[in-house]
């Protein structure tokens, strides 16, 4: 699947969705953040519920977890007849993760700004989930090496030491979500 670069220059907060729309349009779907954001996205203004809708403002602040990108994802692709939806693949190995991506499609994958500091987790708490105030999204699209292959929202292509990446991943919650062919 070959990834373009696209960035969240329109939508400050908004890294989960167009993370999720440069997967899609690797999948050859022509969509943009844009309609992904306006028609797919349930948002929380009070910036409560992070696992169920995004919390807060993509123009702003705020974020949102797998569970919710997975049901933007796979109702967008639902709404287009795909024979594809997304898996919240969370809590897998990071090379298990890898093995995924290098079969088929780019994952997203939750880490923090700039990958370069560790998660600041807060006392906010849904579900299982714990939220960390540098939560960022990003694409995982491949490998080289002991390099990963990432298309950041915020500074496009970039190359990151897979050590680093893979503690990362594990740090912020092993959170990640896969396009997967839906079992017919």
């Amino acid at each position: 699947a070959c990834v373009e670069e696209l960035f969240q220059s329109d939508y400050p907060a908004g890294c989960e969705s167009v993370a999720l729309t440069c997967i899609l349009n690797a999948m050859g779907y022509d969509v943009d953040a844009g309609t992904i954001i306006d028609g797919y996205l349930p948002v929380d203004s009070d910036a409560v519920d992070f696992v169920h809708q995004f919390a807060g403002d993509v123009y702003a602040f705020g974020g949102a977890y797998p569970p919710v990108m997975v049901e933007v994802a796979n109702s967008y692709l639902d709404d287009q007849g795909s024979a594809y939806g997304f898996s919240d693949a969370s809590g897998c190995s990071f090379f298990d993760l890898l093995a995924k991506v290098e079969k088929g499609y780019p994952a997203l994958v939750w880490t923090t700004g700039g990958m370069v500091d560790d998660p600041m987790y807060t006392d906010e708490v849904i579900d299982d989930y714990t939220w960390y105030d540098n939560e960022h999204c990003v694409v995982l699209y491949g490998n080289d090496g002991d390099t990963v292959l990432i298309m950041g929202p915020t500074d496009g292509f970039v190359e990151v030491d897979e050590g680093l990446f893979a503690r990362l991943f594990e740090e912020c919650g092993s959170m990640c979500a896969v396009p997967v062919l839906k079992a017919v």
